[in-house]
């Protein structure tokens, strides 16, 4: 397959609102003009300084960012397969986590058979990494999810967590093989690609009002079937859109224990959200849902904890930024006010959506206080 014209057009942008506006703030500041600190963010995820600079520093539009993560995931596999030749095995794992980084990134701008082999590559890289590093981790699937499945040492049996990533997430991101922030702390966690995102959506699964709940309650039947796992000492965490799944969640699982929301999830208008948002994330709900227009506003309609707040009655967190462009402070304010359970917010000054100035003490302190949680015995 040839890539160098496989990569998503120019064209295939131009319908995105305003997109012209886009390419030119992407031309002066890069990636942090798009997505305010999320260097930051991304360098809590796994990903490499010198990867972000390589692969944006020549960018100048939208349409070209997947050309370029694509091209350097693909240096990456050469180096990591050179370096396992070598016998050199902990930097080959290294490197083939940085060239599955590398797909993930690129993954959106490709569509067909194009974005299908993307998902090979991306498979076959963390493939090596399950094989190659010392974190014991396992592929799963529930309701036709994919997940992975990272377990702390020793046979537990310990704390769990399902664990919902942000909408242009998958669950390559987190937790981060090397330096996983959860089993150090002694939480096993299954993070899924939810209904409408990354492997998932590969398999024709789209995201719909609750099906992102469904296959949380499915996880929580997989975990309480594994002997490493305590199968009442189950929570939840999800970031960006993924709180929102996660908020959700406790209204319907009673066996949850705990939850974290990190980073504002849109709790309430998500019709309001994309048409005042960035362009691309319509684009992106528009990709996930397999709907436009009015259809994927009776969807996003469904999708919101109005009147559902005091049936989340567990322990629950909620991490947020005071400058959060995507989902104001007046709604997690209003989310966190009706919380039935004991429950604590956290909102940090001065930072927006993606906690990009704060992600290595937010993150921590978010996991630190799950883990208080789920170690709690009734």
């Amino acid at each position: 397959m040839v890539f160098e014209t496989a990569y998503l057009s120019v064209e295939r942008w131009s319908y995105m609102r305003n997109g012209w506006v886009l390419d030119r703030l992407l031309r002066s500041g890069g990636l942090d003009v798009l997505w305010p600190d999320v260097t930051g963010t991304l360098l809590e995820m796994g990903f490499q300084h010198a990867d972000i600079q390589r692969a944006m520093g020549g960018v100048k539009h939208l349409a070209a960012m997947p050309r370029a993560w694509h091209r350097l995931g693909r240096q990456h596999l050469r180096r990591a397969e050179d370096e396992l030749a070598k016998g050199h095995t902990l930097t080959a794992a290294e490197t083939y986590h940085r060239a599955a980084g590398c797909f993930v990134r690129a993954r959106w701008g490709f569509t067909g058979e194009e974005r299908t082999e993307v998902y090979r590559e991306l498979d076959a890289a963390y493939d090596k990494v399950i094989e190659l590093g010392p974190d014991r981790i396992e592929r799963v699937v529930v309701n036709n999810v994919p997940g992975l499945l990272h377990l702390p040492d020793g046979p537990g049996p310990h704390p769990a967590v399902v664990l919902y990533p942000g909408m242009d997430m998958t669950k390559e991101y987190l937790p981060v093989p090397g330096r996983n922030i959860f089993a150090e702390r002694g939480l096993a966690v299954l993070v899924l690609d939810p209904p409408g995102h990354g492997a998932a959506l590969q398999r024709g699964v789209h995201l719909r009002e609750r099906n992102a709940e469904q296959a949380g309650s499915a996880a929580v039947d997989l975990l309480q079937t594994r002997p490493e796992v305590d199968p009442d000492r189950i929570g939840v965490f999800g970031i960006s859109l993924g709180s929102y799944f996660a908020a959700s969640l406790c209204t319907l699982e009673p066996r949850i224990r705990a939850g974290v929301s990190f980073e504002g999830g849109v709790f309430y208008d998500k019709v309001r959200f994309i048409q005042e948002s960035q362009p691309t994330f319509g684009v992106q709900l528009a990709q996930m849902t397999g709907l436009t227009g009015d259809a994927l506003h009776e969807v996003l309609r469904g999708m919101t904890m109005d009147g559902r707040e005091g049936q989340v009655t567990v322990p629950y967190l909620i991490a947020t930024g005071e400058e959060d462009e995507l989902c104001p402070l007046a709604d997690v304010e209003r989310l966190h006010a009706g919380l039935g359970g004991p429950k604590h917010l956290i909102v940090h000054e001065g930072e927006n959506h993606v906690l990009g100035g704060v992600a290595h003490e937010a993150l921590r302190e978010c996991v630190d206080w799950l883990t208080d949680n789920l170690s709690k015995k009734d």
